[in-house]
């Protein structure tokens, strides 16, 4: 499932993504980031992974293949259920920059 939240004053989108499941996850990734640029406009859109995460491999080559980036990493930003903190790495993709990759 992808969820997105949109700032319309600065037209980002926010994804929340759950339940990844290989080349079919990167599939629906690629038509949903396709759909919001090409036929939203939108100007940027970013996400993020909880690293360590087995998704964090798929993120990290949808980004490179996109020319998308790496933004950053927050240290112990999410509270795990098992009362650890986990470290998460966000990542983000510009409009202009994907289109150079698709046309």
């Amino acid at each position: 499932m992808i969820t997105a939240s949109i700032d319309r004053p600065s037209n980002v989108v926010s994804l929340s993504i759950f339940n990844t499941n290989g080349q079919e996850f990167l599939k629906d990734l690629l038509y949903i980031v396709n759909m919001l640029f090409r036929e939203y406009n939108f100007h940027k859109i970013k996400f993020s992974v909880i690293i360590g995460n087995k998704a964090e491999i798929l993120y990290d080559r949808f980004i490179k293949n996109n020319n998308g980036k790496i933004v950053g990493i927050m240290e112990k930003e999410v509270f795990l259920i098992d009362n650890t903190y986990a470290n998460e790495k966000h990542y983000e993709i510009m409009r202009e920059e994907f289109m150079k990759t698709k046309g």
